[in-house]
């Protein structure tokens, strides 16, 4: 969260986590804000895959070409309607992000990523500038959203625990936190770091990026029992 408006103001700011199965339920989002600001509640974050689903990837033709512009479209509207709802209601918006995702048949699409190995090349520039241009792309396109919420498990391609890498786990994790960050940071929106990873190592190389992260908009959340689904 960004620093209150008032340093002797310390009040809680609570967020609702939304979940749907299945994809996005509308109706349930828009019933969740409802009640959330019935409740005083200050925002919501809303659980998604990833930004990949709401851009066309400006910045890639050829990861462009792929998109289906219908799909896009459709759940590009749905979000534009929540913005209306939470500008209506005066709430904070977090969507959750997932690290390292893309379209399916990303190394086809972007063979310069592919590694010797096979799998995705975490050395190469290029996989940092897909981040940051796809983010920014995402925060552009939605300038009411405050937060993106990023775990870095769950995801397609993996970080921490890739194999064949002489990189350590927390520059590989310091190097995707960055560019989200590189996002977020200039357009005055917050990144928001979920490590809940069900290894104990993995959150240490979190702990141990975050600490040579360059961005001030930041925000760690954690459950208060450790690895605790329930």
């Amino acid at each position: 969260m960004p620093p209150f408006p008032n340093e002797n103001e310390r009040r809680a700011r609570v967020i609702w986590t939304v979940c749907c199965t299945d994809g996005v339920d509308e109706g349930h989002v828009l019933r969740t804000m409802d009640r959330a600001a019935a409740e005083g509640v200050s925002g919501i974050e809303l659980c998604y895959s990833s930004v990949d689903k709401l851009v066309e990837y400006r910045a890639f033709p050829s990861l462009a070409k792929v998109v289906d512009r219908v799909g896009l479209r459709e759940r590009q509207a749905t979000f534009h309607r929540f913005g209306e709802k939470c500008r209506a209601l005066g709430l904070r918006f977090g969507l959750w992000d997932h690290e390292i995702m893309g379209p399916k048949g990303l190394l086809d699409l972007l063979p310069e990523l592919r590694a010797s190995d096979g799998l995705i090349d975490l050395e190469k520039p290029l996989l940092y500038d897909l981040i940051r241009e796809k983010c920014g792309e995402f925060l552009d396109l939605f300038p009411w959203v405050n937060e993106i919420v990023l775990t870095l498990t769950e995801t397609e391609h993996v970080v921490a625990q890739r194999p064949f890498s002489k990189t350590p786990p927390s520059e590989r994790i310091r190097r995707v936190l960055q560019a989200v960050a590189d996002a977020t940071e200039p357009r005055g929106r917050t990144l928001v770091i979920r490590p809940f990873s069900a290894i104990r190592a993995e959150e240490l190389f979190v702990r141990d990026a975050v600490g040579s992260l360059k961005a001030t908009r930041v925000a760690m959340m954690y459950k208060t029992e450790p690895f605790d689904w329930n």
